[in-house]
């Protein structure tokens, strides 16, 4: 790894972070389409599509959801080229790398290294460039205990995940702060290797497929719940000047995210990720 001394001479500019990013959307577009994969666009980059024909002002990902079997699916793909999805992008996960610090997909950039502030200096740069978030979608159990235990479950491994990989920060309350300090020394003796094994085995076994729900989130933001209608089919929309796939009503699925989605928000509201790239 290099030094961040050395590094600072490879530093990214913001407009050619963006150029980078959209490059992996294009490559990833290519072989999902090589393959006969589904996805949408997703989130910030949909809404970035739908109001802006682009990229958000002030974002800095790219975004995009499969479903439950098709995300299996992109993975094994993969896994089958060893890791690869061509000679400049690597996907990580913890089906191809146990001690990947994230519950999701990410098609990476490997010719880029990033630093984001957040982040545990000891994991900051670890493997980790530019990247294309992937996630998956699964189905509403029609019992809802069933559904509130599954997201507990996946939201309790996330968050010591979190505690593993990112900066010791206060909690949004003086009892959540409380149990940060608390638990953070013993989640951190846990091997990452645990973490993302439980990890897959709760997405795999304790939530309702995709295909046979009426209703479908993304276990990371379960309070976000979309008609599987919307996902049924796609529409085109202009994304910096091309057209990529979003949801079929791409109206709804947007409200359901932001409410108002076409009000702009103001200035303490806009987030980025706070990331600093470097050419390695």
């Amino acid at each position: 790894m290099c030094g961040m001394r050395n590094m600072k001479k490879k530093n990214i500019p913001s407009h050619e972070i963006k150029e980078i990013l959209f490059s992996i959307l294009q490559q990833f577009d290519e072989f999902c389409a090589e393959h006969n994969l589904k996805y949408w666009l997703a989130y910030g980059t949909a809404l970035g599509a739908v109001r802006h024909g682009g990229f958000i002002p002030w974002d800095d990902d790219i975004d995009v959801v499969m479903t439950d079997e098709g995300y299996q699916r992109f993975i094994n793909l993969v896994q089958q080229n060893d890791g690869y999805l061509n000679k400049d992008l690597r996907l990580e996960c913890a089906d191809i790398n146990p001690q990947v610090f994230t519950p999701i997909a990410k098609v990476i950039d490997t010719r880029t290294l990033v630093f984001e502030e957040d982040r545990r200096r000891s994991t900051s740069t670890l493997e980790l460039g530019l990247w294309l978030d992937v996630f998956p979608l699964v189905g509403v159990h029609t019992n809802r205990y069933k559904r509130a235990i599954s997201n507990r479950l996946y939201s309790t491994v996330y968050a010591m995940q979190r505690l593993k990989t990112w900066k010791l920060r206060p909690g949004l309350s003086p009892l959540g702060t409380l149990a940060r300090y608390l638990l953070v020394v013993p989640v951190r003796l846990i091997p990452i290797e645990t973490l993302n094994h439980l990890h897959m085995w709760i997405y795999r076994h304790c939530f309702e497929k995709f295909s046979s729900s009426k209703e479908v989130y993304d276990p990371l933001n379960s309070s976000k719940i979309w008609p599987k209608a919307c996902f049924e089919s796609k529409q085109m929309r202009v994304f910096e000047g091309q057209e990529f796939p979003v949801p079929s009503d791409v109206d709804t699925y947007l409200k359901i995210c932001y409410g108002d989605y076409m009000q702009i928000p103001p200035i303490e509201e806009r987030q980025d990720h706070r990331l600093v790239a470097y050419w390695k």
